[in-house]
């Protein structure tokens, strides 16, 4: 079916450099998703792997930049080429790095609905790393309060975690998840704003 004739288009944003529970998840989500005949997907990676083989053999349409041999400027001008025409309504990022990239396609190619998903709470971290990840998480926070219109945690533990630095009606759990759900709680927070 030809990428006009779907009713939303859905990219999602990860880095693929792992293989992994949240990796796992993500290939389970992009198999149910590409079975819908409403919804084109399409996906962009930071790095070639398992991750990517698996979507590709879903024949989802992918964009693999290497982020070891891209800067995040070059990396975004890329991105921003793959999406171009493609007519996404929702870019759909996992981890802080895609995040802050997603909210910077969202913004360049006029998507309208930024979702990220946490696969889980930050790692404790001691030294000058704990400086360097508290300044990440900081980052990534700012990302989901102003950018994102729906923050998906894959518990409720989870859920009442980030609704703590965000507000509760953006953030939902894996568990109470439906595009629909999701879409409303953000055409609503939007309208509100307006």
């Amino acid at each position: 079916m030809p990428v006009s004739s779907r009713s939303v288009e859905v990219c999602h944003v990860a880095s693929g450099d792992r293989w992994a529970g949240a990796e796992v998840q993500l290939v389970t989500l992009l198999k149910a998703l590409v079975r819908r005949k409403d919804l084109g997907v399409s996906a962009i990676f930071l790095n070639e792997g398992r991750l990517a083989e698996e979507a590709r053999q879903c024949g989802i349409e992918i964009c693999v930049i290497p982020e070891s041999k891209h800067s995040f400027f070059q990396i975004l001008s890329r991105t921003t080429q793959f999406l171009h025409g493609k007519n996404v309504q929702v870019l759909h990022s996992h981890r802080y790095k895609e995040n802050l990239l997603a909210a910077l396609l969202a913004r360049r190619c006029h998507v309208p609905f930024h979702v990220c998903s946490r696969h889980g709470a930050p790692e404790p971290f001691a030294g000058w790393r704990r400086y360097k990840q508290g300044l990440i998480q900081v980052l990534d926070r700012l990302v989901a309060r102003h950018s994102a219109d729906c923050v998906v945690s894959v518990s409720e533990e989870l859920r009442k975690r980030l609704a703590r630095y965000l507000p509760a009606n953006k953030v939902i759990s894996t568990t109470a998840l439906t595009w629909k759900k999701c879409f409303l709680l953000s055409a609503s927070r939007k309208r509100s704003n307006a």
